[in-house]
């Protein structure tokens, strides 16, 4: 059984989606910015999966930078 938190290792058909929230977040490696995005869609559709994913991705990528605190309000 799955649980809430799983996170498949790839996401397929998102890369457009990811780059749409990357676009938002592109000046989240200055200490002082901060960004935000409301993701909506039907039940089921990989929001969070989304975020998740996006989420791990820009930590990873700025870590050496600042750290990345984020929420997830479902």
């Amino acid at each position: 059984m799955l649980g809430y938190d799983w996170v498949p290792t790839e996401i397929v058909g998102r890369d457009e989606k990811l780059l749409e929230l990357a676009s938002m977040f592109a000046g989240i490696e200055h200490p002082h910015a901060s960004s935000r995005a409301v993701i909506t869609g039907p039940v089921g559709s990989g929001k969070s999966v989304l975020c998740r994913v996006f989420v791990e991705e820009i930590r990873r990528h700025h870590s050496s930078k600042r750290n990345i605190n984020w929420l997830h309000i479902n």
